[in-house]
């Protein structure tokens, strides 16, 4: 009888425990489905159309309720704030959106769908296994994804609905309703290790639905649906964590916004403890009661603090102190790893324009090179190593960033931008290099008191314009993806490359009939600051053939 007694106890939790488990797995992968369908178009939406408080919450709620996830949404957020492309406010808005999208989980939840369930999982394992193309994996994923949500409660349910007639867990249950803070922070917790807000409230919903005849009312566990929503900053804490000031104070602000939430409605369910206690003979379905509520509280809070945004950021900046400004330029951009992780799409764009900066900084390299020339001095030597080091630091990050993806989830187009930027900062990093050697030859020339002069002055500075041109034109190929330019640029390389080579053909005829100090120190490296640029455009040239490759004005030999 003990033996039977205790497979039945064992039978109970493990089948239990088993839909909790599939449940949490439906949740997380039709958040992880949906991410990996949405990719590029939701995030060029949630960068887009920002602009403005009540747009930045639209798209909160649009972009949440399609990838089921407002901590997906709140961490792609701090990382397009740590990367300099989303402002204070705008994120802001954006995060408060977030928390009214989120509840379209709870709804969804609440339709009575379980008897359909097997046949969607059955369809969509089918659709995985016999499909070829992206699009309809994807697809069998999200049948799977969304018919386990549904199975895993159903699971849940039968299971709970057996316990709920035993003493000790509807005592368990009805102390809720005497213990509401316990409540809050019973979600907290919860949340903050599961890391899904959804999650909880679907466990939430499986238990109240199952507990209403022991006793448990709205009162007693409206307060873990409250927790829930303030255990959901720790996305966003975590993401911020070693950001710019202005990706804590985005943190700072969805904490303050779902604490004084939850505070408020806790002083509200107080206010109406009376009728919450007498939910149980409400003729609305338990679940929906649930989701209904969670609409309630983030519409009302939304509504409530709306119009204190700016005022809220405000008080973010007093609180965490920072030089960071958001219209500053921003020296190297910091990109957030789980960015790539969680939306590898969104990751790949941002890295792109990372390498922007790379361009820009090597241009300003090539006109600081110039600027030398005319007036050397140490600052400027100085200003063009620290941009050297800047663009090695840029090309780690990047590697190391980019290795961070997962190309399984990547479409073609993403893929190509994928393979493009890890070739182009590699090219635009020996660029930096050259630029540095550059330097250190003029400064050397400096050092040994040789003059830079006559004709030897005036080819420098032609080659050095030549850079600046061919670096300004390959960082246009590169951002709009233009072909007939990226033709341009590798055409003036051929060009720019026999011209230096003529430079130095004249070098050498100047030093044999003696009409220039041939053991001058400028004199014995003119030729390696020839090459230097010639590697120059060659590497632009490099870059534009990523975009374009006419073969009519390639030279192998000089590639090589």
């Amino acid at each position: 009888m003990n033996y039977l007694t205790n497979y039945q106890d064992f039978a109970f939790w493990s089948t239990m425990l088993g839909g909790l488990g599939l449940f949490l797995y439906g949740i997380f992968l039709l958040s992880s489905v949906l991410k990996k369908g949405a990719g590029q178009k939701l995030r060029k939406y949630i960068t887009k159309f920002t602009n403005k408080p009540i747009k930045g919450v639209a798209a909160g709620i649009g972009f949440t309720a399609i990838i089921q996830s407002s901590s997906g949404t709140t961490a792609l957020v701090i990382g397009l704030v740590r990367a300099g492309v989303m402002l204070l406010p705008q994120a802001v808005a954006v995060i408060i959106g977030a928390n009214i999208g989120t509840t379209i989980t709870a709804f969804l939840i609440s339709i009575p769908f379980a008897e359909y369930v097997p046949i969607v999982i059955l369809i969509g394992t089918l659709i995985i296994m016999l499909a070829k193309r992206k699009r309809w994996i994807y697809s069998g994923e999200f049948l799977v994804a969304f018919g386990s949500v549904f199975f895993g409660l159903v699971i849940m349910e039968n299971s709970l609905g057996s316990l709920s007639s035993e003493a000790w867990f509807s005592d368990l249950l009805i102390g809720l309703n005497n213990s509401p803070w316990l409540g809050l922070l019973v979600g907290i917790i919860a949340t903050i290790a599961l890391q899904s807000s959804s999650a909880v409230i679907g466990v939430l919903q499986g238990i109240y639905a199952v507990s209403t005849v022991s006793g448990v009312t709205l009162f007693g566990v409206l307060p873990i649906l409250f927790g829930a929503n303030i255990g959901t900053c720790i996305t966003a804490v975590l993401a911020a964590i070693g950001g710019s000031p202005t990706a804590k104070r985005t943190a700072f602000v969805h904490v303050v916004f779902n604490v004084l939430g939850a505070l408020l409605f806790m002083v509200i369910i107080y206010i109406f403890k009376g009728w919450l206690l007498n939910s149980p003979s409400w003729s609305m379905d338990p679940k929906l009661q649930i989701a209904v509520s969670h609409i309630i509280f983030n519409l009302t809070t939304t509504l409530i603090v709306f119009p204190f945004i700016n005022p809220l950021c405000r008080l973010a900046k007093k609180v965490i102190k920072g030089n960071s400004k958001e219209h500053s330029e921003i020296i190297i951009k910091e990109l957030d790893d789980n960015t790539i992780k969680e939306f590898p799409s969104t990751g790949i764009e941002l890295a792109k324009q990372s390498t922007f900066d790379m361009f820009d900084f090597s241009i300003k390299m090539f006109t600081a090179l110039q600027s030398y020339l005319d007036k050397p001095n140490q600052e400027t030597d100085d200003y063009i190593h620290d941009l050297e080091k800047s663009i090695d630091r840029i090309d780690r990050q990047l590697n190391e960033y980019l290795l961070k993806a997962d190309q399984g989830d990547l479409n073609q187009g993403d893929l190509r931008t994928y393979g493009q930027t890890l070739r182009a900062i590699k090219d635009i990093e020996r660029i930096g290099d050259y630029g540095e050697n550059l330097i250190d030859f003029y400064a050397g020339a400096i050092e040994r008191k040789n003059k830079i002069e006559g004709a030897l002055r005036q080819e420098i500075t032609i080659q050095n314009d030549y850079a600046i041109e061919l670096l300004n034109k390959t960082k246009k190929v590169y951002e709009l993806d233009d072909k007939d330019l990226a033709l341009d640029v590798i055409k003036l390389r051929r060009k720019y490359v026999h011209l230096v080579k003529d430079f130095s053909e004249r070098h050498y005829e100047r030093t044999s009939k003696k009409e220039c100090n041939a053991m001058q120190y400028i004199s014995l490296v003119y030729v390696d600051i020839n090459n230097c640029y010639e590697r120059v455009y060659s590497h632009c040239s490099n870059i534009a053939k990523l975009i374009n490759n006419d073969k009519r004005f390639l030279n192998q030999d000089d590639d090589d």
